[in-house]
């Protein structure tokens, strides 16, 4: 991938205020005659602190932070705390499609290489040359590895008595998986990828006073995914609607009570590949976002800022059905409460 291409095309077409803004930064403006942006971290109190130059190369450092890099590194660490070139490294798929998203650039215009490839025959000096600064390659896209369907026989293939009593019935059962692991004592359920490929097996543990309730004994990026889009793909193209919650346990309700069209993010944030999946659904689908109770306004429009030329629906928090002080999740009270939060507390944003 060119990342140099891409930080070119974000400087030619001054684009780096527009980033700064995305992503809730203050006091953001142009010093050194232009050759300078600098502003200031989202809930900072620094006007300065980040400060990139106004250039091809985007060099750029967080002072009150102790951060040097590019604009990557700014990104990196307002969107996932990453404070080292490894922990950039490590988001920098994330961050590329974030900056994608929000600038409307698509991303496999930056995928192709250079024509012409030098070879660097002092490549083991690099590591201790002061001079020369680091700069980000990515060379690794994550992608699931798709695994044998027959895994999931090792598995006992019931309804525990818990999801249950829950209201969770038979027939949801089978279309999602659902079954037991005796060696680690969790229901389990399958992970697919947007093809409909099984990549993953997570398990909710019976206790809820464990700590970690759900855990992957199959382990796969959840967060280049969403849950359950490959069985609602032509649901949300039909109706042309898609609802997306936080848990999968709760894309099963839905499901159940008539509401096929419906993902998961399987988390609290909504990761930058998620809404390049949701925008690439279509322009005309309208999109209902349900996180459970307890989220205010601004984390939501945090959520839901890169997703442009799209109808957007949220429910109101002070909805009178939903404990917001319990974090309660839209299908916690049954399917006449879950409902009627469709029909009734569902706004525009």
């Amino acid at each position: 991938m060119d990342l140099k291409l891409l930080k070119k095309k974000i400087y030619e077409e001054e684009k780096i205020e527009t980033l700064l803004d995305s992503l809730n930064c203050e006091n953001i403006k142009l010093e050194q005659s232009g050759n300078l942006i600098v502003a200031q971290l989202p809930d900072g109190d620094n006007k300065r602190s980040i400060q990139i130059k106004n250039n091809e190369n985007l060099t750029a450092n967080i002072r009150s932070k102790g951060i040097s890099g590019n604009i990557f590194s700014v990104i990196g660490y307002i969107l996932y705390n990453a404070t080292t070139f490894e922990e950039v490294r490590e988001n920098l798929y994330q961050i590329i499609q974030y900056i994608c998203n929000t600038l409307d650039y698509e991303l496999e215009y930056f995928n192709e290489e250079p024509e012409e490839k030098k070879t660097d025959w002092n490549w083991f000096l690099r590591d201790v040359q002061k001079d020369r600064k680091k700069d980000f390659k990515l060379n690794d896209i994550p992608i699931n590895k798709v695994l044998d369907e027959n895994i999931i026989n090792q598995y006992i293939p019931i309804l525990h008595q818990k999801w249950y009593n829950n209201g969770i019935n038979f027939k949801t059962r089978k279309m999602f998986d659902i079954g037991y692991d005796l060696k680690s004592e969790r229901i389990i359920f399958s992970v697919h990828d947007k093809y409909g490929e099984l990549i993953g097996i997570k398990g909710r543990s019976i206790n809820d006073q464990e700590e970690k309730k759900y855990i992957y004994l199959y382990p796969c990026f959840k967060s280049i995914e969403l849950f359950n889009y490959h069985r609602a793909y032509d649901f949300i193209q039909k109706t042309k609607r898609v609802y997306i919650f936080e848990g999968a346990k709760t894309t099963m309700f839905a499901t159940q009570w008539g509401y096929p069209n419906c993902v998961s993010i399987e988390g609290d944030d909504i990761s930058p590949v998620q809404v390049y999946l949701l925008k690439k659904l279509g322009i005309d689908i309208e999109l209902y976002f349900l996180f459970d109770s307890g989220k205010d306004i601004k984390f939501i429009k945090q959520q839901i800022n890169q997703i442009k030329n799209r109808k957007i629906k949220v429910f109101k928090q002070d909805n009178g059905l939903l404990n917001i002080k319990n974090k309660e999740s839209p299908v916690d009270l049954g399917k006449e409460t879950f409902i009627k939060l469709l029909n009734e507390y569902m706004i525009r944003i």
